[in-house]
């Protein structure tokens, strides 16, 4: 565990830090509005003239993301569990991050639930957060370590597997794989059932652009066989869909159309807002859109009336390409009636003309 003096400095993050200390000796009763705007010119000064302020929103692959940072990315062997999610790791394995032997971690309860003591996981786990003040500070956790979250994925507790491990010791390997072993590894670990494994995989593989060019017919298939047999999450069905989509038509014709009218027809056009549904019903009707034929026209109509704008341009989009005729008589219809979403409303209407 790093004290906190000795916490790693690099990032804008990092430099302020080294407030951590100083600030730590002032309570909250006097701590006063003015030390905190002296703070926060500090803190917004140090943004500006640093360059590297990024959105915070942006996806970057797993194994990268965390293989940086305050974090330890490591092979442990769970040991014993106690009552308050916390469990006791033993340190069979280091990619990133210096260790102790012995390592106790907090989980969310349902990851927590899910280890076995004895059994091997791949972990990133960290003991630095965000102070609750400055959110771009960061302060060791007095808690301890904890697992941490794969951005557009779940806690990052993985299912030990050689691909696992190939892919965390790639990027510091004297001798790395090839970008295609890298690839096919990906490819195999998104085919996991374990829903954070399968996650973790299917990031990594959609988040490398770079790895595009090296699907070929064998890669392709594999990727069709997950779309039609493999129970997904549903953001992992979007994301193989989204890739498919950049693949070659030579590598995905017809599966592609075909998976997507399927995964379709198990979809209802009035959403949970809160999950990944919208999404996935945007990308199979953008794919019937390319590649759609005029017997998808009653299957595509229906999701003119989700609850979801997004789902409704889609399918407009998906519409007008099977049968413009059938699109311009549903939208004129729809805009009859008073309970259509504002931008719904928008849509349809600029569509009518």
């Amino acid at each position: 565990m790093y004290p906190t003096s000795q916490v790693p400095f690099g990032s804008i993050s990092d430099r302020i830090l080294s407030l951590q200390s100083s600030v730590g000796r002032f309570s909250a009763r006097r701590f006063s509005a003015w030390h905190v705007l002296i703070g926060l010119m500090v803190l917004v000064l140090t943004l500006l003239t640093s360059g590297s302020a990024q959105a915070a929103t942006n996806l970057e692959a797993p194994v990268k993301m965390l293989m940086k940072g305050h974090k330890h990315i490591a092979v442990l062997k769970a040991v014993s569990k106690a009552d308050d999610s916390r469990i006791t790791f033993e340190v069979q394995h280091q990619f990133y991050g210096e260790i102790e032997p012995e390592v106790v971690v907090r989980l969310d309860p349902e990851t927590y639930t899910d280890v076995r003591e004895g059994q091997t996981y791949v972990v990133g786990f960290s003991n630095v957060r965000r102070n609750f003040r400055f959110r771009e500070l960061r302060e060791i956790d007095p808690e301890g370590y904890r697992v941490v979250t794969i951005l557009g994925g779940g806690p990052a507790l993985l299912d030990d597997s050689p691909e696992v491990r190939l892919l965390f010791d790639a990027p510091t390997a004297k001798e790395p794989p090839t970008e295609s072993t890298r690839m096919m590894a990906a490819l195999t670990v998104a085919g996991s059932e374990n829903v954070r494994t399968q996650s973790f995989g299917v990031l990594e593989l959609s988040l490398r652009s770079e790895w595009l060019s090296l699907f070929d017919t064998k890669s392709s298939k594999r990727l069709r066989d997950y779309l039609g047999s493999r129970v997904l999450a549903p953001d992992s069905r979007g994301r193989l869909f989204e890739l498919a989509e950049k693949l070659p038509a030579s590598l995905t014709d017809p599966w592609l159309a075909k998976e997507a009218r399927r995964t379709l027809g198990t979809l209802e056009p009035q959403f949970d807002l809160t999950t990944f549904f919208p999404r996935l019903a945007q990308t199979v009707l953008g794919i019937l859109e390319a590649s759609g034929s005029e017997a998808d026209k009653a299957l595509v109509a229906k999701f003119l009336e989700a609850n979801n704008p997004g789902v409704v341009e889609a399918a407009l989009g998906a519409l007008d390409h099977v049968d413009p005729a059938l699109a311009l008589e549903r939208a004129k219809v729809l805009l009859e009636r008073n309970d259509l979403h504002a931008e719904s409303r928008r849509l349809l209407k600029e569509y009518v003309g």
